[in-house]
């Protein structure tokens, strides 16, 4: 590209140059939210004596902005405590028939118990090992979890990956 590609017009940058008889832009939900986030950022812009950082300050109030996670799973300046999370289900057997995003039926339950059982005694479920010693720390949690080298795959593990996979 030249650098005559790369230049847009200035009206490129103007939400009113979309044709709003436009079916796609018909059934777009948020073109009243859309519109008067535009209007508030072009009076924002527009006066002329706003530095970048308070024009961004402001565009964050009135619109939201993505912030990436830190490690640890929270933005540096959130509270990493999470004692106050607790489990809604005592096990996994409640979580799947009784929590209220997505039910399955006892016959369901039951059902991929056998077929977890099943895997688990066989051949293949016998063959499933850990191939080394190991641990999973999740900091947020406080949370350790050990492993030896040659562990067999416990049932709770093939029903907890049969019922989510």
């Amino acid at each position: 590209h030249t650098s005559s590609d790369m230049e847009q017009d200035d009206d490129d940058d103007d939400v009113s140059q979309y044709d709003e008889s436009d079916e796609e832009y018909k059934l777009y939900p948020g073109i009243e939210e859309d519109r008067e986030w535009t209007e508030k950022i072009q009076t924002i812009a527009n006066d002329g004596n706003t530095r970048d950082q308070e024009i961004f300050k402001l565009l964050v109030e009135h619109m939201g902005i993505f912030r990436w996670q830190a490690l640890h799973g929270f933005h540096y300046d959130q509270s990493r405590a999470t004692s106050q999370i607790h489990p809604t289900f005592s096990n996994i057997k409640e979580e799947v028939l009784k929590n209220s995003f997505h039910k399955i039926t006892t016959e369901n339950w039951n059902q991929t118990l056998r077929k977890a059982k099943a895997f688990a005694a066989s051949w293949a479920g016998k063959r499933i090992r850990t191939k080394e010693s190991g641990t999973y720390e999740d900091l947020v949690t406080n949370t350790i979890i050990t492993w030896d080298k040659d562990e067999e795959i416990k049932l709770k593990e093939v029903i907890t990956l049969k019922l989510y996979t």
